[in-house]
């Protein structure tokens, strides 16, 4: 969509090799960067090169925040994984005197970002584009749900946890 409005790159660290013609490789920006270009950054997971990278550059920060799942929800079960999350939690408020602006994609995500510091965040939901409509259904499915699903059906896609509210779906559901 960023294409749309001008000359538009996509960097990650770990790239999977099916998408290594859309995105490139993090250690290769230098190779690309051009004079007036924006960061923006899809914050989700600690990653301390990315961390770096973002705070050894000058160009303008955009923080997208789509939130970080609670520690507390894996640390049980996931210990390292909830220690990524953590980190994540705090490299994104460490990031708060770099980023320029910040956009949250709920009014939830919006006040996390408050209690990390930051004022004066965006709401921006996100933007659903007109492709899932031309993602062919999956014939075994349909009969699946065509045999054995009968009235109302809700579907839930995220993390089975409670800031993402999935009572809601159930509530909406049987109202």
């Amino acid at each position: 969509m960023l294409r749309t409005l001008g000359p538009s790159e996509i960097f990650a660290p770990h790239v999977d090799p099916r998408v290594a013609d859309e995105v490139h490789q993090l250690r290769y920006y230098a190779d690309h960067a051009t004079d007036g270009a924006t960061l923006v950054y899809h914050a989700s997971i600690g990653n301390d090169e990315v961390y770096e990278f973002l705070t050894g550059r000058r160009e303008p920060l955009v923080l997208v925040y789509h939130n970080i799942s609670p520690t507390e929800s894996f640390a049980p079960y996931e210990p390292a994984f909830a220690e990524l999350l953590e980190a994540g939690r705090d490299q994104v408020a460490r990031l708060r005197p770099r980023v320029d602006l910040a956009l949250a994609v709920s009014s939830f995500n919006a006040d996390d970002l408050a209690t990390l510091g930051y004022s004066n965040v965006r709401v921006t939901p996100l933007i659903v584009d007109g492709a899932l409509h031309r993602v062919q259904s999956d014939g075994d499915t349909v009969r699946h749900l065509e045999t054995y699903v009968h009235g109302p059906l809700a579907l839930f896609v995220g993390q089975l946890l409670p800031h993402k509210r999935p009572e809601l779906l159930v509530e909406a559901l049987v109202w």
